[in-house]
């Protein structure tokens, strides 16, 4: 009799434990349902992404400190030069270094500025920027107490240009103050009181039985052979290394014992109311330094004139209408043009028989 009754709660418990699963699957496949019709949902689309704002601007003020521009002084080093022979001088090299002007010490000290010449004097300008030659006026009528003194100029230049040029002997000479700084000796044809004008002693110097004495160091920008071509009325003697290389005077030999070695070619070419004398060749080797002396003067007064012109040997030049070669004016420095205008104007019409072109003897680095 026990059996059935266990029997009838077995079925029981199975009945309830299928009744309760039958409805854990029902809700479970609602859920699974539900879960499956979200992930079917389409997605939304995202707006658009609106373009960045411009950037914003800022003012700037010019006045600011740190914009306003700065002046500053631009230092330039002095440049040394050296004693150095030119090559194939037999003579020493003078030791010492030009004394007056501007030049002295180990070098030359080149302003920051070249200065602007005076169109008023082709002899030379009154500012120096430390690379020209260096002219010191003197008249041989006076002495330095501007006391009258009586010379024979012939005889005291012909004394001076055979010794050692020493200043002391033109010091006792009445000397103007002014110092005047050439870039180039070509001074055409004009009446000889231009030269103590020039200088600053037109009202104490006659035109008569001056002279002026250049100095300078010269640096040739190339190796080789040079020489100077040159003629003046009434006096141009140039001393390179303590040795006269030229002398282009109105009367040759009268001032110097120095015979040009050129042959036919001395004074064959007109220039001026003369001809053109014909120098020494000079050995030089790029970048050494020779000590160059130029005297320039006047005997009689009245009409005065000075061309120096170079010639590198080897090098072709045009020739003018007499076969002559066209040579390019002696030069420190490039012309201003200013200058190379003025220059041209009184050059008239011998501008043709020379060139403002052509190499620059001053040492500049």
């Amino acid at each position: 009799m026990s059996k059935p009754r266990n029997r009838n709660k077995l079925f029981l418990v199975l009945t309830v434990s299928l009744f309760l699963h039958l409805i854990g699957l029902t809700l479970l496949g609602t859920l699974v349902f539900g879960v499956g019709t979200i992930r079917t949902t389409p997605e939304l689309q995202a707006p658009p992404i609106p373009p960045p704002p411009p950037p914003r601007q800022f003012a700037v003020s010019l006045d600011h400190e740190a914009t306003r521009a700065t002046r500053s002084r631009i230092a330039v080093k002095e440049i040394e030069m050296k004693d150095i022979e030119s090559l194939d001088f037999s003579i020493p090299v003078a030791s010492g270094r030009v004394g007056f002007g501007g030049f002295g010490g180990d070098g030359l000290n080149i302003k920051n500025n070249m200065p602007k010449l005076s169109l008023e004097s082709l002899f030379g300008n009154t500012e120096s920027a430390g690379v020209e030659l260096v002219g010191a006026f003197f008249d041989l009528k006076q002495t330095a107490a501007r006391k009258p003194k009586e010379v024979d100029y012939g005889d005291f230049l012909r004394r001076y240009t055979s010794g050692s040029w020493s200043m002391s002997q033109l010091e006792r000479f009445y000397q103007a103050d002014r110092k005047l700084y050439a870039t180039t000796l070509l001074i055409p044809h004009r009446m000889a009181d231009q030269a103590p004008a020039a200088f600053g002693v037109a009202s104490e110097v006659k035109p008569s039985q001056w002279l002026a004495h250049y100095e300078g160091k010269i640096t040739p920008p190339f190796s080789g052979k040079f020489r100077f071509w040159g003629f003046a009325d009434d006096v141009l003697i140039v001393r390179v290394n303590s040795r006269v290389v030229l002398d282009g005077s109105f009367h040759e030999g009268e001032y110097t014992d120095w015979r040009s070695s050129a042959g036919d070619l001395n004074r064959k070419h007109s220039i001026g109311n003369g001809a053109l004398a014909v120098g020494d060749w000079i050995n030089v080797q790029k970048g050494r330094e020779l000590k160059i002396e130029i005297l320039i003067g006047e005997r009689p007064g009245g009409h005065f004139s000075t061309y120096l012109l170079v010639e590198e040997e080897g090098k072709e030049y045009p020739l003018g209408p007499d076969a002559r070669p066209i040579l390019p004016i002696f030069k420190m420095t490039p012309l201003l043009p200013g200058f190379e205008a003025e220059l041209l104007t009184q050059m008239g019409q011998e501008r043709g028989l020379m060139s403002l072109d052509g190499p620059c003897f001053a040492r500049i680095q």
